[in-house]
This record gives C-alpha cells, structure tokens and sequence, in this order.
C-alpha cells in the first residue's frame, strides 16, 4: 500500500515493552523480528526511539510466522505491525534516518 524503506542492522522498536527488531519499516507499518510471541490481530503499544525523537501510538499484528533458529541463533517471531494512531511524517523522517 505504500513504500516500505529497509532499516539498517540493529534498529529496534518496543512492542509492549518487549524489544523487537525492526526489518522494514513505513508510514503505516513494520516488519519485525521478536522472541516474543506475536500473534495476528494482537494489539499492541509500539514505541519508536532514537537520537532524536520518541514515539509511542498503538498498533495492531496483522501477520505472524514463528521462525526456528539457524546456526546457533534463537527461534524468533517475524511479523507485520500496523500502526494505529501514528504520526506518518514523523515516522517517515525515522525511517530517513535509520533507513540503508
């Protein structure tokens, strides 16, 4: 629905206070990778921080998949975060600044 911008190694968002990686990451949505268990139409609170701003707003799991682990790694969750009540020009200089 709108451009996805890839994020660089290391960027996390919390999910309910639960640190979760961020993959990609849009105006209305990312895809993250957690070790804790995200389930579809699960409601969360995302907050997004860096140097130089602080967000928090609600989102919704639209799509979960549980990934076992490769090469010593722990299993994981991959999954798609819809954002509720965001502020899209916020988050779209996030993304500009964690962006690859």
């Amino acid at each position: 629905r709108v451009a996805r911008r890839r994020v660089r190694q290391g960027v996390e968002i919390q999910l309910d206070g639960n640190t979760a990686t961020v993959v990609d990451v849009s105006t209305i949505g990312a895809q993250v990778l957690s070790p804790t268990i995200l389930r579809p139409n699960q409601k969360v609170r995302v907050s997004v921080t860096d140097d130089e701003v602080v967000l928090r707003f609600r989102g919704t799991i639209i799509w979960a998949k549980y990934e076992l682990a490769g090469s010593g790694g722990r299993p994981m969750y991959r999954a798609g975060v819809e954002f509720v009540d965001s502020d899209g020009a916020a988050l779209e200089r996030f993304s500009g600044r964690v962006g690859q």
